[in-house]
This record gives C-alpha cells, structure tokens and sequence, in this order.
C-alpha cells in the first residue's frame, strides 16, 4: 500500500510510513550510559561538559528497552511537530546544571 502526504519529505520517511502501514515495524534498541555519581566529582574531565563524550570503556552502554513505531500519526503536527517544540516536553533545570 502506498502512503502518499505532504509530510512526505524523503525517501526515508516515505519507506519507514509504508513499513508501518504494512506492519513491518521499525525499532531501534534504547541505550544509555549511566555514571554514578559518585565518579562524576572525581572524573578526569566535567563529565556534564556538553562537549565531553563518556568513553565507552569506562561507562559501557546499557540496554534499556526498544523504540518501536507502531502507527503513523494522524495528525502531524499534533502528534509529531508541536510534541518536538512544545516548552512543556523541556525538562527545567538550574541554570548552573545542563543536565
């Protein structure tokens, strides 16, 4: 079946639409890196540096669960565009801490 919308912006979206329509579902496995904290006030570097990137020796990924889209939305900018911007899906943090 073909699924034709004017969100259709490449081919990548088009293709991952039909997949949904034909219930081939994508997924992605969610991972995380989790430092204890403990070790954040005696690591090498701040490693709440927005530029820092954790080695992966030192704080191995953690599967947490999997992504999987079920359905297309059926009103874009609901569901999709206005979700992604919304002030009220920003978690409020001090101003001194970035995450």
């Amino acid at each position: 079946m073909k699924v034709r919308s004017k969100h259709e912006e490449c081919f990548s979206s088009r293709k991952r639409l039909e997949a949904i329509v034909d219930r081939n579902y994508p997924s992605w496995t969610v991972k995380v890196q989790i430092v204890p904290l403990e070790d954040a006030a005696t690591y090498r570097f701040d490693p709440f540096g927005l530029t820092k990137v954790w080695p992966h020796k030192d704080y191995p990924m953690v599967a947490i669960g999997n992504l999987v889209l079920d359905r297309n939305p059926e009103n874009y900018f609901a569901e999709v565009e206005q979700a992604a911007f919304s002030p009220s899906n920003v978690e409020k943090f001090p101003a001194k801490r970035n995450f």
